[in-house]
């Protein structure tokens, strides 16, 4: 596992596409809002912090009440 960088796999299982894919991955990380840089033969490299950023502020969205229900 690396440390700074998900793995090809963790990439394809985030976006549900192969881990050839790699334009498709790209595109499917855009329009998540996922940021990524395409390294020199066009894989998408995605820091392991930008996803457990996401799934913290995704946690605490949900901790909050829903106040428009009030």
């Amino acid at each position: 596992m690396s440390e700074t960088w998900l793995t090809p796999d963790e990439v394809a299982e985030l976006t549900a596409l192969k881990p050839s894919s790699w334009k498709a991955q790209c595109r499917r990380l855009a329009t998540m809002g996922i940021p990524f840089l395409p390294n020199a033969v066009g894989r998408p490299l995605v820091e392991r912090t930008a996803v457990l950023r996401g799934s913290e502020v995704a946690q605490q969205r949900r901790a909050e009440p829903n106040w428009e229900a009030i």
